[in-house]
């Protein structure tokens, strides 16, 4: 979505659509569309609070990654199955508008959307919606010795803790079997190998991004990326329009500066044509006027 194109859905769709006498609460995921000053203007000016979601966190904050895009990915999946089963070929250009629209018909329907909001604690507003996400993510459990020796070592601390089982099993208990030895030590080496397997992966994937960013063009000048969620104020605006009459003013002295440089070498150009032309050579009769 480019500038024109967000501030007339803006215009156009958002502002008529939602019309009340009330203040209104748009929120977007940062995107620099967004964050232009003649958006941030006309937002304000119709009583319209612009909040930005923290960056990188769409997939946790926002409705449609969470709660449209998969029952749209369901559907046209099934409906892309059904015609390569049917048909024996590929999903096309000509074929693809069928199937996404379709797609759509069946996915943004009010009660979806409705439910998107809800599981995001936006209406109605529930923050614990989406702390428990964070936590079940960050919340760490205390290993039980006795059950996590007979299960395959996760991390470090498990590992350990196996390994010391492992030699302690014959010198303190005589009565341990040897098949209970040497599930330990498989279970060590399983380990070993889930973490080699993992390195492999990441080193192939470490080099397919530097490969991916080596050629990669730079993001604009007037791009602004949110490090957190922030709410877009008259001062954003008067910023952001400074910015812009700060670029228009730049733009006529580049342009001169081309110029300049252009006509200087035209004429470096014909002076020296001319005087590789019009100078005699050494062994000519001529001598150069002065």
């Amino acid at each position: 979505m480019d500038d024109q194109l967000g501030l007339a859905w803006l215009c156009e769709h958002f502002e008529p659509k939602t019309y009340t006498q009330h203040p209104r609460l748009l929120i977007l995921d940062g995107h620099g569309s967004h964050i232009t000053w003649q958006f941030c203007q006309f937002a304000l000016e119709s009583n319209i609070q612009i909040i930005c979601l923290p960056a990188h966190s769409t997939h946790l904050l926002q409705p449609l990654d969470v709660g449209i895009f998969s029952p749209l990915q369901h559907y046209y999946g099934k409906a892309a199955d059904t015609h390569m089963r049917d048909t024996r070929t590929g999903v096309k250009k000509g074929t693809f508008w069928t199937f996404y629209t379709e797609a759509h018909a069946l996915t943004f329907l009010p009660k979806t959307i409705q439910s998107a909001f809800r599981a995001m604690g936006i209406v109605p507003f529930n923050p614990n919606k989406v702390l428990v996400k964070v936590t079940k993510v960050t919340k760490t459990t205390t290993p039980n010795c006795p059950t996590t020796i007979f299960t395959t070592p996760r991390n470090h601390h498990q590992l350990r803790q196996q390994a010391l089982a492992a030699t302690s099993f014959f010198p303190l208990s005589p009565k341990s079997s040897r098949e209970s030895y040497l599930a330990v030590v498989l279970r060590l080496a399983d380990l070993t190998e889930c973490a080699l397997t993992e390195v492999e992966i990441a080193k192939a994937e470490t080099q397919q991004l530097q490969e991916g960013y080596e050629g990669k063009r730079t993001i604009k000048a007037d791009r602004r990326v949110l490090s957190k969620a922030r709410i877009i104020t008259g001062e954003d605006i008067i910023r952001l329009q400074e910015e812009r009459k700060a670029q228009e003013l730049r733009k006529p002295n580049q342009r001169s500066t081309k110029k300049k440089k252009s006509s200087f070498t035209s004429f470096n150009s014909s002076s020296f044509f001319f005087w590789s032309f019009s100078t005699p050579g050494p062994n000519s009769g001529f001598s150069r006027s002065h």
